[in-house]
């Protein structure tokens, strides 16, 4: 009877251990960095006036699969500020290209996010590679590199349509403010006299927005520009939509009509 007392005794010693142990969970190999990512510049100031031009380019190296030399490895980046990893960009996927180009406009998007325009800040790009294997799952690699950047403001709070009056010469000044914050789109509406106009960004004589081709807009830093021109007379409304996959100038006559809810034929 002693014996079976002794034995039941260490049996539950053993369970309540057991108990006590911290549970033991699968944990996926870490594989280590193969890729050795590369950027192109340690710091930047990006610049407005070169938009589509390349900010950065990220270079990396190879890398392969520990399952079977066959696997396709397939890539993708993004990029947050070095203090706060919780900010993460959207993951940009690069098939099986080793390298990645980022333009001023595409890097100043990311960058507004995290820092005031003029406002350095310390950004990590992540480089991952994915092994494409149909049997099992195979944790990611990880590759990083750091780089000072420095974003300029997109959307500036209005902006100044400057207006010389053909038979004078008089300039006027009307600013344009956005409905919406944040939307790039600008407008006023205001009574027209025959004219030329550009668009200013600040009080200064630069950078401004010229025409380009018909409503087209181009942004011009330093040099000469062609105005936009204006034949109308009376109330006209200029709406100025400076997002890239529009980026024009408009200047249009909308009818008020008088009573809301009912049909009207003009």
């Amino acid at each position: 009877m002693k014996k079976i007392s002794s034995i039941s005794i260490l049996l539950l010693a053993m369970l309540l251990a057991s108990c006590n142990e911290d549970p033991k969970y699968f944990e996926l190999p870490v594989y280590p960095d193969e890729m050795h990512v590369k950027c192109s510049t340690e710091e930047i100031v990006l610049n407005k006036g070169i938009a589509d031009e390349t900010a950065i380019t990220l270079t990396w190296d190879k890398a392969t699969s520990p399952i079977s030399a066959s696997d396709v490895v397939t890539y993708k980046v993004c990029f947050y500020p070095s203090t706060m990893k919780d900010q993460k960009s959207a993951y940009i996927e690069t098939g099986t290209q080793t390298t990645l180009s980022v333009t001023h406009d595409e890097l100043n998007s990311m960058v507004a996010r995290w820092a005031l325009p003029g406002e350095a800040v310390r950004v990590t790009a992540q480089v991952l590679s994915i092994v494409n294997n149909e049997q099992r799952y195979v944790r990611p690699e990880v590759s990083t590199v750091e780089f000072t950047c420095t974003g300029y403001e997109k959307y500036p709070a209005y902006l100044h349509l400057v207006m010389t009056d053909n038979e004078t010469g008089t300039v006027t000044t009307e600013r344009l403010t956005q409905r919406q914050l944040g939307t790039g789109i600008y407008e006023a509406t205001l009574d027209m006299k025959p004219c030329s106009y550009h668009i200013a960004t600040t009080d200064e004589a630069y950078p401004v927005y010229a025409q380009a081709v018909g409503e087209q807009m181009e942004y011009v830093t330093e040099g000469s520009y062609t105005e936009f021109t204006n034949d109308a007379v009376g109330q006209r409304t200029i709406i100025v939509d400076t997002n890239n996959d529009f980026n024009d100038c408009r200047l249009l006559q909308i009818v008020q009509l008088p009573t809301p809810g009912v049909i009207w034929i003009c």
